[in-house]
């Protein structure tokens, strides 16, 4: 690997990115997935209104900070760009090439900081395995994932930065690397919150690489004194997750109740998927690249399944192993990077209610992954020299196996259809592929082969019945533009219903399908009694509001504001504080003439304005509707 023509990096780093973007290029005109379409909707409906754009960065519901980062860059798209997906997915292209640049960047930095003498090559290596990793054609061309993208990218920037600021080997306060580092760790938060582990990543930094080379070299007094700052940070930040998981235990185990796995089950199967994602960014198999991984096997014991105990076992020795190689010069780096990848993971891969698996969240790790791996690599040649041309070999062998399976990905993922038969081959335990795919073949008016794979869902699920209807319903919508009587009306709702999340969300597509008149021929008023009386068998507390919200909306439509309003008043009973209910209650009751749900709801929203609770369209719908109303 050593040799004058590979000094000149940017040259064959640029030829690297581009064919990145060549690989790439065709995966931009797939499908529009998930929860791509709310978020597409909801930036082009209100960054299309002057005065409304704000909304799309204040008032995101993705997270508790809003990421109002990654919803600017949704809104660049529609001003800079067309608008629609393709424009999405150039922008998350580019934004993954500016990060390929990044994590090039920071790997020389940092093996430059190790001491590697081969810090150029290994860098692009690294930027190489990343950039071309199948496990990451999901993040890249799954449009919502920008927001991993960019906490990814600012993250690493801020990493950057830091180790700019600390490339001699002091730490000079007047210096613009300091502030440059915290602002791009801010902005990594306030992309996606697990940006926040920016921090622990720069202590990890400055412990276990700046603060070793620095005592090789004599350490001045302030660069000392900052290591005893990070070893306060780290104390300080291991002590408040601790305190965190002691007061919110009662909490963090009731998040479950919508899922089928428990906390417990939840932290015993995450080695496994940890090990697994190992596994897949150094030599991906094709079979178990995709989104649709919902239908994982979790862990019930430490023996169920057989792999659980190692999977345990062999990460708390790695991480042990890592920890103890910190000590060693030879070793440092090794060590360093399996700590990234774990740090990497520590949120999205622990106690919070999330799904077991998802390839984004390797975004980020998988670049300390690829650092231990060309450390490993750098200390085994300097033991053993000969060894040197076998290891790019090897590397040369990762890396075009990497880029054939992304570049296959990449058509995979150009076609909406050929997508989900692909996804639905795959994952034959995934619900979620298995609907994706009947909602294809209603596409092309195929009721009864889509219905077939709705059945086939409900085999695996059968404890989803009610979503399983509401899916069959929207292949009626879709095949035949409308939905038979005896369909609906053989409706049944258990309270278990109200424990899958993608209930409430099915029904409020289904309600919007129906408002639209993707449903034309659809009797809707004896769609929505029948739907009404089943909700309303329910005990009030077990209903979710968006539920409510799917039923108001839907009475609304057919100008039955009577039965609206009491959706809407049922909806309160359940969260007294929804303020979208409130609005829709002062427009209900202004119509009907009810003073007095009219000045309740009126009092909560202009006491809500005052204090900077409204977005800018609900200032302004509710000056409208307290102005039209009913006094």
């Amino acid at each position: 690997m050593r040799g004058s023509w590979w000094r000149a990096s940017p040259p064959w780093l640029l030829g690297l990115l581009l064919l990145t973007a060549w690989i790439y290029w065709p995966g931009l005109s797939g499908p529009v997935l998930l929860d791509d379409a709310a978020n597409l909707e909801r930036v082009q409906a209100l960054a299309s209104s002057e005065g409304f754009a704000i909304d799309v960065l204040t008032d995101n519901t993705s997270g508790p900070l809003g990421r109002p980062v990654s919803m600017a860059s949704f809104m660049l798209d529609l001003y800079l760009l067309d608008g629609g997906v393709w424009g999405a997915k150039l922008t998350n292209l580019l934004v993954h090439l500016t990060t390929g640049m990044l994590v090039w960047l920071f790997s020389r930095q940092l093996l430059t900081a190790l001491g590697s003498t081969h810090n150029r090559e290994y860098a692009l290596w690294i930027a190489a395995l990343w950039l071309m990793a199948p496990l990451l054609v999901s993040t890249t061309l799954y449009m919502v994932q920008r927001m991993a993208q960019l906490s990814a990218l600012f993250s690493l920037a801020s990493l950057c930065a830091y180790l700019q600021w600390r490339s001699r080997g002091h730490a000079p306060l007047r210096s613009l690397w300091w502030p440059l580092c915290l602002l791009l760790a801010a902005l990594a938060v306030l992309s996606k919150e697990n940006g926040l582990l920016t921090i622990p990543l720069l202590v990890l930094v400055e412990l276990a690489v700046l603060q070793p080379r620095d005592r090789d070299r004599g350490a001045p007094v302030p660069v000392r004194m900052l290591g005893m700052l990070h070893l306060v940070i780290l104390g300080a930040g291991v002590l408040l997750v601790l305190v965190y998981l002691f007061l919110s235990s009662e909490r963090l185990v009731a998040s479950y109740w919508h899922r089928d796995f428990t906390l417990w089950e939840r932290l015993l199967t995450q080695p496994r998927i940890l090990w697994h994602y190992a596994g897949q960014l150094l030599w991906a198999d094709s079979a178990s690249l995709g989104l649709f991984h919902d239908g994982y096997p979790f862990s019930t014991g430490i023996t169920t399944p057989g792999t659980t105990l190692p999977a345990m076992v062999g990460l708390l020795l790695t991480g042990l192993a890592a920890l103890a190689g910190l000590r060693y010069r030879a070793w440092r780096g090794l060590g360093f990077g399996w700590l990234f990848f774990l740090l990497g993971h520590s949120l999205e891969g622990s106690v919070f209610a999330l799904e077991l698996y998802f390839e984004h969240r390797n975004y980020l790790p998988a670049v300390g992954l690829f650092i231990a791996l060309l450390s490993a690599f750098d200390t085994l040649a300097k033991r053993f020299p000969s060894c040197r041309p076998w290891s790019g070999l090897v590397l040369a062998v990762m890396v075009l196996h990497a880029g054939m399976v992304t570049a296959r990905e990449s058509q995979i993922w150009s076609n909406g259809r050929v997508f989900h038969l692909v996804a639905e081959s795959r994952f034959p335990n995934s619900v979620r592929a298995k609907e994706g795919l009947a909602m294809e073949f209603a596409t092309l008016g195929d009721a009864d082969l889509a219905l077939d794979y709705v059945a086939m869902a409900q085999t695996l699920d059968p404890q989803g019945g009610f979503r399983h209807s509401l899916t069959e319903a929207l292949v009626y919508c879709r095949a035949e533009g409308a939905i038979p009587s005896e369909r609906f009306l053989s409706w049944e709702m258990s309270p278990e219903d109200f424990r899958d999340r993608l209930v409430n969300e099915t029904s409020y597509t289904l309600a919007r399908n129906l408002i639209e008149g993707r449903c034309e021929g659809t009797d809707k008023e004896a769609l929505a009694d029948h739907w009404g009386q089943m909700v309303l068998a329910m005990e009030v507390t077990r209903v979710t509001p968006k539920i409510f919200l799917s039923l108001a909306i839907l009475e609304n439509h057919l100008q039955r504001y009577e039965q609206a309003l009491y959706y809407v008043n049922r909806l309160l009973q359940r969260s007294p504080e929804d303020l979208r209910a409130h609005m829709m209650r002062l427009y209900f009751a202004g119509l009907l003439n009810r003073s007095a749900d009219y000045e309740d709801s009126l009092a909560r929203l202009v006491r809500a304005r005052e204090q900077g609770r409204l977005s800018a369209q609900e200032s302004y719908n509710l000056e409208l509707l307290s102005t039209g109303g009913s006094q």
